[in-house]
């Protein structure tokens, strides 16, 4: 049994991604991870207030972004430097017209 009452992939239905974020312990790798896998099993988690990178760009493009910006969601870009977002860019530039 994970956090949050989650005995099963059935579970994960009417939870949004954040409650994902929450049940794996805040662990952006594992969120990303598990929300793909679910993904897999048809399992579409609900909306909330922001977009976490994953969700709106390819797996391993939001991994990236993770690991060299610690950018998880996309609220954060808004709060970037114009250093991050010139390496965010060239690194993935739909995700920043995604947010236009």
């Amino acid at each position: 049994m994970l956090d949050n009452n989650i005995f099963c992939v059935d579970d994960f239905k009417q939870k949004s991604a954040k409650d994902l974020y929450d049940v794996c312990g805040e662990n952006y790798t594992l969120t990303m991870q598990t929300y793909y896998t679910l993904k897999r099993k048809g399992i579409i988690l609900d909306d909330w207030q922001d977009k976490y990178i994953f969700e709106v760009i390819a797996k391993n493009k939001a991994d990236r972004i993770w690991r060299h910006y610690q950018i998880s969601t996309v609220s954060q870009l808004l709060n970037c430097n114009k250093k991050q977002l010139k390496g965010i860019k060239s690194e993935s530039p739909e995700l920043l017209e995604t947010i236009k």
